[in-house]
């Protein structure tokens, strides 16, 4: 019997490494080799879901986005006042590891110049 393959938690595994790797070497060591060994996965196994580096940058950006989204906006609907208005700007410093990260991918596909012509509705901001 074939195996089942969950092909959107497969992407973000993919995605996830990404990150790894920004956040070990930086934009300069981003890689698709480097992505390959960080993830365990062969060039071809990620090609068969990104067909070039580009996209896989973009995908670890959106996934980046989506979850720092849902954090945010998920905790922010919950306080009023004072307290929630601490909160908004506390996440917009980038004090946790992972909105440091986020910030860091941010700055990498801003820098290549992918926010502005493949993601139009992309933050002009960083997503702390």
């Amino acid at each position: 019997m074939p195996r089942v393959i969950d092909h959107s938690q497969r992407r973000a595994q993919l995605s996830e490494a990404v990150w790894r790797v920004i956040e070990q070497d930086g934009g300069d060591g981003l890689t698709v080799r480097r992505i390959a060994d960080e993830s365990g996965w062969s060039i071809g196994a990620i090609a068969h879901y990104f067909p070039s580096k580009d996209d896989l940058l973009l995908a670890a950006y959106r996934l980046a986005l989506q979850r720092v989204n849902d954090k945010f906006y998920g905790d922010l609907r919950k306080q009023r006042g004072l307290r929630g208005l601490r909160a908004a700007v506390s996440r917009n410093l980038c004090l946790t590891r992972e909105s440091h990260l986020v910030a860091r991918v941010w700055l990498v596909c801003n820098g290549r110049g992918y926010l502005d012509t493949k993601l139009p509705y992309a933050a002009t901001s960083m997503p702390c």
